[in-house]
């Protein structure tokens, strides 16, 4: 790649970051050995899925984590316990990134008892994302299109 190439390459990379930084919205696709193959912007829309049928079918069902040493296997404590990048008290992902969770497993993953290691963790999560989402498409709260 010839040097004009490359500092063209990188001001436009500038142009993007910053345009990222005040709009939040840009699309790159990147080829290693040709380059930008092409560059757009467009709005990017984060879309909240929130829906009181999904938080209110976790009451009374089974724990879908069930961390050893943490579970309690009481499905009265089962609450809709958000995993997605964006949790916290205050910053809650979609519903559709959450699972069924024990008051114990919630404190764990949730940091408020022993600390899991990441990786112990992200399975169980993966684990319990997939048990959780097969339940709320069989109870058609998740539809799946195309699906028989």
């Amino acid at each position: 790649m010839s040097l004009d190439k490359l500092f063209d390459q990188n001001k436009l990379f500038d142009q993007i970051a910053a345009d990222l930084m005040s709009n939040g919205k840009a699309f790159l696709q990147i080829d290693p050995e040709r380059g930008i193959l092409r560059h757009e912007y467009s709005e990017v829309v984060e879309l909240k899925i929130r829906s009181d049928a999904i938080r209110k079918s976790a009451r009374g069902q089974d724990c879908a984590l069930r961390i050893p040493g943490h579970c309690n296997f009481n499905p009265e404590t089962t609450v809709l316990a958000h995993v997605g990048k964006n949790i916290g008290m205050s910053m809650k992902c979609d519903d559709s990134f959450a699972v069924y969770a024990c008051s114990g497993c919630h404190d764990a993953i949730d940091g408020r008892t022993t600390v899991l290691d990441a990786g112990t963790q992200a399975l169980y999560i993966l684990d319990a994302l997939e048990r959780t989402q097969n339940h709320l498409i069989q109870a058609g709260l998740i539809v799946v299109k195309g699906s028989k």
